[in-house]
Order: C-alpha cells, then structure tokens, then sequence
C-alpha cells in the first residue's frame, strides 16, 4: 500500500457498532480548507428525520442476498414484521462487537441475526461496507462525473484496541466488497477523531475564547474515543513539527453506549421476566428495537441531579405480551416488587422512571470508563498530563462527563462540537496526510522462533534436541524483535539476525512469526504467546550443507504489521502482511 500517490479524493467509512456514516473531500478542496468535508444526510424513513450517520443493520432476504443497510433496512424490517413474513430473512444488528469479543477471529466466523440464524461474518460486514462504498461514489460523482475508482483513497476506521486480526477482518471485508486493497488505509478511531481537533478553532473544542489551545507542540493529551461499542484511550503529544506521537499503547474496554441501552433493557427484562422478555425479542423484534430507539433518543438528553422524572414509551407488544403470557398487568406487577414500587410507574404505554434508577443504570459504564481513565493517568504520571479530549456519541452523555469531570477535577475537558462525527471528519484528514501520526507504542511484543545452544542450567529438558553433528540445542526460543510498550517510528524497520544451525539440510525453512502480550517472553509456548505468521524461504544453495543465516524484519508503517524476511545467503527477500486469520 502506497501512501506517497495523492488522491484526487479522500472518501472515509466510519463503520460503528450503533450508527455508520461516510464523508469526503477532494484534494484540490482539502489544500485551501482542510475542514471542508462533506458528509452524507440519510433520511430516517419512516420517522421523517435527516440524520449524519444511519443505524448499523444489515437485511438480507431468505436466500442469503443482499436487501439494504440502515434506515432502509428498518423501515424492510419492520414491514416484513407487521405481516409476520420476517422470520426466514436474515436482520443483522449491532455486531461489529463481534470482532472484539472473539479471541480467536478467523475467517469462517459465524454470526447470528436478530432471530438467531447464522451467516458467515465476512459477508455480512463485506455487504455493509459495499453499499457505504458504493452510495459514497454515487454522492462523489454526482459532484464531479468523471472521477475514476483509482482516484479515491479509501478509509476505514478501527477501534484503537483492536486486535491485528479484528483489524484485517475489517481490510479483507472492504476489499470483498469491492474496496482495492492498495487504495485502503485503516484509520484509528482514536487518532483520527485527535487529527481532526488540530484543526478546529477554539470556539469549537468548548475550551473558552482565551483558553490556550490544547494542541501547541509539546502538548500532551488523553484522547477518550466513547462509541456505543468500545472505549478506547490513547495518549499524545504533539511534536514541534505539528504532527502526533503516541505516548503509551492504546487501551480500553467494552463500555460502550450501547452497555447503558443493554442496562436498560436489562431493567425491562426484570420487571417482565426473562420468558417474556425472550418471546418479544423473538417474536416482535423490532418493538425492541423501537425500545432500544427510544432509549438511545432519551439517553442524550438525560442530566444527572435533575428533579423531573425520565418518561419513556414503551411499545404497545411489550405490555400486550406480557399480559397474554402471564395473565398479569404490569402496572400491578411493578407496584409488587419492593425496590421499584416507588421508583418506578407505568401510566399507559409510559414508563416512568426516577432519577435515582436512571443513575444506575449509567453508573456501570461511567464508572468503568473514569476507573480506567484514573488508571492510565497514573501509569502516564511521569507526562503530567492534565487534558481530556473526549469524542464519540457516547462522550454527549452527561452522565459520564460528570463521572470525568468529579474523579478528575484538576483536568481540563475538552469535548469538540458534534463529537459523534469527530472519527469520521478525522479519517477524512487522516487519508491526506497518513503520516501526521510519527510515532505508536507498540500493543504487543512481536517476534520469531529459533534456537540457542542447550544450558542444562537454564533450560528445560523438553526443549532440548540435537542436530545430525550431535550438537545440543534449545528449541522454541522466542527472539524479540519489537516489545510491548516500545515507541516505534512511522516507516521503522525492525531488524533481527538468525543464525540457526539445526536442519541444515532442508531446502525450504519455514520462518514463524508470533506475538506476546508480554514484554520478555522467555518460549514461543509461554502461555501469553500466539503464532500470527509464516513464511517460507528456499535456502537450496551450492553450499547446501551450510548454516543458514535470516534477518528477520517488522516493518510498523502505519496502523498494520509487514514482515520482511530475507536470506542472507542468497539475497532472497520475502515481504507481505502477516496473516492474523490462519
């Protein structure tokens, strides 16, 4: 992937676990305005609204083919479900947690739609992500007819805290549907939303008119990437020259928004019971997506302290249901059950909620985020770092700028106006100049196997073997080539020697690569290891009987890992992307 050829347009995909959206800018365009970005309106169907983003769902019909993405796809849905015709189409929802919640991503992962039936992952995200693509170049040539496809620099972004597999997934799902390869860059979410903030005058980043800008070099900065789906934190400083280094590795954790909506729903499931619960989300799936609508349209406006009552619409099912499978009404039930008899009222189809359960509901998830937040300041004390910037929709919520803001007082928030498109805007940025990030700290220690002469002393003895001159020598040794936590350069080449005399008389070697979540990993079998490559390198010379010599290299250009594999005895050199799937 080259990042040298200037584009003529920019086009990013913002992919998210609730909400997707797409923008772009041409180049021409970028050079005299850096924030000139244009973003899709998507018109909400049948609620009559004009949205930036469109929910993240994917219809397919009975035969496994592609219908319609986001609001389209609802309106299908929900159509379909009025005549109870839904049942054999396949409705995809909130699943890109999917690739963070298995640990061991492949790509024969299955997923399961709204009513339980499976399709593989890679065609579900593969779908999405063509029809963002492809409404993005229909948008794009509607301004200008006579773009190529070559022309466009693609851009997708990532959770920072992804795993490199979850992160190819991602690259070979947009090049399934469609998106070249060599044309896509992988964006992440917390950087691009941080590039993004460089640019945004004062009166936009909410920090005041005389406040000093919080992007002078030698800034240094928490970024805080609040999605539905995952929190991601990441620290920098801006260099001298303007661009971001990577102060300590990107962490996180699964505490997204849509956490506080599941609490929610949680809520509703113990006063209805878990059976009744289980028959509407089966039966009348989308009356729980309405619920889940309404909640993320209420969530946003809720304010810690406040006097009034939360009002929520319950859809008409959910009442009705219960009633036909318990023969209660539920206005009664809740008046039974001693912690909500006070707290909680149904009037109709609303549900009345005090402040005080509204409270617990988002404390999980606040409280998460700010613990961890404590935690990486105080990992980074030696940065002195007093700057949150906080972006993603998630960062909207009161309740959680309350929870920083009570746990940090001594912090100076930031939250950028439209915080929810902050991502987005930045990949667009990010896609002109991929190199504005000089710096990352590495989230693993990636290295190779190889062998060492056998020190009883030191060794164990399942490790030891012989090569055919009788020599003893110590197997699965991993060879450091980047360790965890390491600042390493955009463009570095990480280079380690091997000298291996065992096997002498095998024409091809198989060079393996692995990672570690450790910094000194002592055997390529220590629990904390994982194999994630391997290449194979011809070594039949006339000197056949020789020992061979290999330098092995990782090359960090970007956000994804290249290995550079090369045969010192002959020059042969092998470079590719490290296969996290096999």
């Amino acid at each position: 992937m080259s990042s040298e050829k200037q584009y003529m347009l920019v086009a990013a995909i913002d992919f998210g676990t609730t909400y997707s959206g797409y923008a772009f800018s041409f180049r021409d365009e970028f050079l005299k305005d850096p924030l000139k970005i244009s973003a899709n309106n998507w018109n909400a169907g049948s609620r009559g609204l004009v949205s930036l983003k469109t929910p993240s769902c994917v219809l397919f019909e009975p035969s496994k083919k592609f219908h319609s993405f986001g609001y389209e796809a609802e309106d299908k849905y929900a159509e379909l479900a009025l005549d109870n015709q839904h049942q054999d189409w396949f409705f995809f929802w909130r699943f890109k947690m999917s690739l963070y919640k298995h640990k061991h991503l492949s790509r024969d992962l299955m997923i399961s739609d709204a009513t339980g039936k499976n399709m593989p992952a890679i065609d579900v995200f593969a779908c999405a992500i063509q029809f963002l693509s492809m409404d993005l170049l229909q948008t794009c040539k509607n301004q200008v007819s006579q773009i190529e496809e070559s022309d466009i620099r693609w851009v997708l972004t990532v959770p920072a805290i992804w795993s490199d597999a979850a992160k190819q997934f991602m690259r070979e799902s947009a090049e399934k549907g469609g998106i070249p390869s060599k044309q896509l860059l992988i964006s992440l979410e917390p950087e691009a939303a941080a590039i993004l903030c460089r640019y945004l005058p004062l009166d936009k980043l909410s920090v005041g008119s005389n406040a000093l800008s919080p992007f002078e070099p030698g800034s240094k900065y928490v970024v805080i990437d609040a999605g539905g789906g995952t929190i991601d934190m990441a620290v920098h400083e801006i260099q001298q020259s303007g661009k971001i280094k990577e102060l300590y590795k990107a962490s996180g954790g699964h505490w997204g928004g849509a956490n506080v909506d599941k609490a929610f729903i949680d809520l509703i499931s113990e006063i209805i019971g878990k059976t009744v619960m289980e028959e509407i989300s089966k039966s009348h799936t989308f009356d729980l997506m309405d619920l889940y609508r309404e909640f993320e349209v209420k969530k946003r406006t809720l304010v810690p302290g406040q006097n009034g009552k939360a009002v929520f619409k319950i859809p008409f099912q959910f009442i009705e249901v219960y009633k036909l499978l318990t023969g209660k009404d539920v206005t009664k039930t809740i008046e039974s059950i001693q912690k909500y008899k006070d707290s909680i009222a149904m009037k109709g189809d609303k549900m009345i909620i005090d402040p005080r359960v509204v409270h617990t509901i988002f404390s999980p998830s606040c409280y998460e985020i700010a613990n961890h937040l404590e935690d990486l300041l105080e990992k980074c004390e030696r940065h002195d770092i007093k700057t949150i910037l906080m972006v993603g929709g998630f960062s909207e919520s009161r309740f959680l700028q309350e929870q920083i803001r009570t746990r940090l007082p001594d912090c100076r928030i930031i939250i950028p106006a439209d915080p929810g498109l902050a991502v987005l805007k930045g990949a667009v940025i990010c896609g002109h100049d991929p190199s504005v990030v000089t710096a990352r700290v590495s989230r693993y220690t990636y290295g190779t196997c190889t062998m060492v002469p056998f020190m009883s002393k030191i060794h164990p003895h399942s490790k030891m073997i012989k090569n055919k001159r009788d020599e003893t020598y110590c197997k699965d040794i991993f060879a450091k080539i980047v360790q965890i936590g390491q600042s390493v350069s955009s463009e570095e080449l990480h280079v380690l020697q091997i000298n291996n005399p065992a096997d002498e008389d095998k024409d091809v070697k198989d060079i393996q690569l692995f990672v570690s979540t450790k910094a000194n990993p002592t055997f390529i079998t220590d629990p904390s290891c994982k194999r994630i490559g391997c290449l194979q390198l011809d070594f039949k010379t006339p000197e056949h009987t020789q020992k061979y010599s290999v330098e092995v290299a990782i090359l960090t250009s970007g956000t994804e890992v290249t290995v550079r594999v090369k045969n010192k005895s002959t020059g042969e050199t092998k470079l590719e992307n490290l296969d996290f799937l096999a």
